[in-house]
């Protein structure tokens, strides 16, 4: 079940390292992502989407600690289609386009 692994990720680290970075506890991750599913989506068919990040890692500057917490933070996680992650790319549209964590159209 992919819930638990989300769940046992502070397993291998730091836990207070995790929720620092994401901004919420792995549990509140998960029923963050589960509450942005799509319809058909489940911890099932994890094999079927990919976790995706609304703004891509591209377009931060990783080395920059404000940057690489906005890049982490829960609320630049969507589950999205595989094919659509892959359709997306490292596309973002440009600053004003549109709201902060509005899902990217693909």
């Amino acid at each position: 079940h992919a819930r638990k692994v989300i769940l046992r990720i502070g397993a291998f680290g730091a836990r207070s390292h995790y929720s620092e970075l994401l901004g919420c506890s792995l549990s509140d991750l998960a029923s963050h992502i589960e509450s942005n599913f799509l319809p058909g989506m489940s911890w099932e068919n994890r094999n079927l989407w990919h976790l995706d990040h609304i703004r891509p890692l591209k377009t931060f500057d990783l080395s920059d600690p404000p940057q690489l917490a906005g890049a982490c933070y829960f609320t630049n996680l969507q589950p999205l289609w595989a094919a659509d992650n892959l359709r997306k790319g490292h596309r973002w549209p440009q600053q004003g386009d549109r709201k902060e964590g509005e899902r990217m159209e693909t």
